[in-house]
């Protein structure tokens, strides 16, 4: 039979306390701990769209002044604008502005516009010439001329044996003179040569 040692019991249940297991309270007290000293970062590095609940982030939750315009979809930036405002009242008259550099002449201007038409003798003399004037104060816009007679063969062969050689228009445009001769070395028939001028004044 065994002796009991207060001493050796003592000693034997101090050891026993020592090795006991941590409470509840310490082991909730250390993963507050490390939660709090890990779990921002834990958060920032794991946590994306997906495991946010869709419609659950609202304005409180959004950093004032963190929203741009390219955050916003282009329709909804679109349907922000305001609708347009009313005219504005007329603005005063501007000042009159200088007159412009006067514009080239115009071209002549015609009126009292008439024909004058004149002829020689009907006859077989070659190298006929007629000089025809406008009244006083037109001048010649235009001119004419035909030979009647002089015509040989039958139709639809007929040819004329007279033919007009010069017109020409007076320097100072009063009047014009034609000139005509007989084809073919001469011709027995008779012909005239008529003249037509075209007057008007000129402004």
């Amino acid at each position: 039979m065994f002796s009991r040692n207060p001493r050796h019991t003592a000693r034997t249940g101090t050891r026993r306390s020592a090795r006991r297991a941590p409470s509840a309270a310490v082991i909730i007290s250390s993963i507050a701990l490390f939660a709090g000293l890990g779990g921002v970062g834990y958060a920032a590095s794991t946590i994306g769209s997906p495991q946010i609940k869709n419609n659950s982030v609202q304005g409180l939750d959004i950093k004032d002044g963190t929203i741009k315009a390219a955050d916003i979809a282009k329709g909804t930036r679109n349907g922000l604008k305001g609708q347009k405002g009313a005219a504005g009242p007329q603005g005063p008259q501007g000042d009159k502005g200088d007159p412009g550099a006067p514009g080239a002449p115009g071209a002549p201007g015609l009126s009292g516009l008439e024909r004058v038409v004149a002829n020689t003798a009907n006859d077989s003399e070659s190298g006929k010439s007629l000089v025809v004037a406008c009244p006083a104060g037109k001048l010649v816009v235009g001119t004419g001329f035909d030979i009647v007679g002089a015509v040989a063969g039958v139709s639809p062969n007929q040819t004329k044996e007279a033919t007009v050689d010069r017109i020409a228009v007076a320097a100072d445009l009063t009047s014009a003179t034609f000139n005509a001769y007989e084809q073919k070395g001469g011709s027995a028939l008779n012909w005239s040569l008529y003249g037509t001028v075209l007057c008007a004044m000129v402004a």
